[in-house]
């Protein structure tokens, strides 16, 4: 097996090597015929020509998003997105679209962690009209109570469907530092801190006295860290498969890979390594796992998939972030129930029984199972679930919804 793989993982190294130390293409040295120039009201125009096709595309872009909001105030770039399609006194709801889409053209917006843009592309001849539509609600928007409600009512189904009702999904999914440029904070307790600050949030605005928190590998650690700083909200918790201690085998690895150039030679073969070997072992397969599978290993598909795959493998220090795990467990008063796989390959079973004793008031259950434990055995861990709330439920009795991590 290693003797076949060897050609492929030369061949990868050969090409990692040649794109440090070769000398740049000449088609590196092209340029964009770029213009610049700074407002006197402080905007930045950006303009690149190209005549080839007669079409314009423009992108309108604000400096903030949603990790410079305030403390306890999350949301309000999202919502003031969506604010900016409502029209204005001058310009109702509808005349951005009609002015694009007559055109043959669209138009869009997304916030981000550090921005929110507006993006419309279409035929030349809506470009001044455009312009104008943008300077126009730039300048003032039709913040009638009518439009905030209804915009406010979107916010929170996107909510509820993008992240409540999506199993594991949390905001931070949007933007993964480490897959980008953003955001610049580091991967540490504070972080883990926003993200649980994040969820609260969530829970506060659905009227949610308590819940019940849920984990699944690393999402157990997130799951741990809410219920350390928020564990009045928490009525029970369960973690499955958990990654919680330093010692887990596969950190010290990325050490190594850390290293510049090296990890970009070892890149295709770790890929390789983790979704032909390692996935395999982790789950045993069929029809509705193949599709999972297939859902985590789309980012990282294609030619550029290894480099991808490497920038997440290096993101932050996980050992830094674990290491304060074992110290606040003993702090976590909610009824917890911790599940093993009999047959996961990546977290050993001491970690479920480490996570037991730690915790005051803490159950091991060992499934058979691989890893991937809501995937192997969904039915009997959703039934033992429903047990160990219904059973524990005079701990909360006004216990209203689930978070899923």
């Amino acid at each position: 097996m290693i003797r076949r793989l060897l050609p492929l993982l030369f061949y990868f190294a050969a090409i990692s090597f040649a794109s440090y130390f070769a000398p740049p293409a000449a088609a590196q040295k092209w340029q964009s015929p770029t213009q610049i120039k700074k407002l006197s009201n402080g905007l930045v125009v950006i303009v690149s020509e190209d005549h080839s096709a007669p079409t314009i595309g423009i992108c309108v872009t604000y400096g903030i998003g949603f990790r410079l909001e305030p403390e306890g105030r999350t949301g309000f770039a999202h919502l003031f997105e969506h604010m900016m399609f409502e029209g204005t006194p001058v310009s109702p709801k509808g005349v951005f679209d009609q002015v694009a889409e007559s055109g043959g053209g669209f138009i869009n917006g997304d916030t981000r962690w550090d921005y929110t843009e507006y993006i419309e592309s279409t035929s030349t001849a809506a470009l001044d009209p455009l312009l104008w539509l943008e300077a126009d609600r730039m300048k003032t928007l039709d913040f009638s109570q009518k439009n905030l409600d209804n915009q406010r009512n979107v916010v929170e189904e996107e909510v509820r469907v993008n992240v409540l009702n999506q199993p594991y999904g949390l905001f931070f999914a949007i933007d993964l530092p480490g897959m980008g440029d953003s955001p610049q904070m580091a991967y540490d307790a504070g972080f883990l801190r926003k993200i649980a600050e994040e969820i609260d949030q969530i829970r506060l605005a659905n009227g949610i006295e308590k819940w019940h928190v849920v984990g699944h590998d690393a999402g157990s650690v997130v799951a741990v860290h809410y219920a350390r700083y928020f564990p009045q909200n928490v009525a029970c918790m369960a973690l499955l498969a958990p990654a919680l201690f330093p010692e887990l085998r596969p950190f010290y690895l990325l050490e190594t890979l850390r290293k510049p150039v090296l990890g970009e030679i070892l890149a295709p073969f770790v890929r390789f390594a983790f979704w032909k070997i390692a996935m395999r072992r982790a789950i045993t397969r069929n029809d509705r796992k193949a599709q999972t599978i297939g859902d985590f290993y789309r980012p990282f598909a294609g030619f550029m998939g290894p480099w991808r795959f490497m920038k997440l493998l290096r993101w932050g220090d996980p050992t830094s972030v674990l290491a304060e795990v074992p110290h606040f467990l003993p702090n976590l008063p909610m009824h917890t129930l911790v599940f093993h796989g009999r047959g996961d390959a990546a977290i050993p079973e001491e970690f479920a029984s480490r996570a037991a004793k730690l915790l005051p008031n803490a159950t091991v259950v060992t499934v058979d199972a691989g890893h991937f434990i809501p995937l192997d055995q969904p039915e009997p861990v959703a039934a033992r679930l429903s047990d160990f709330f219904t059973a524990n439920a005079r701990d909360c009795l006004r216990l209203e919804s689930l978070v899923s991590i």
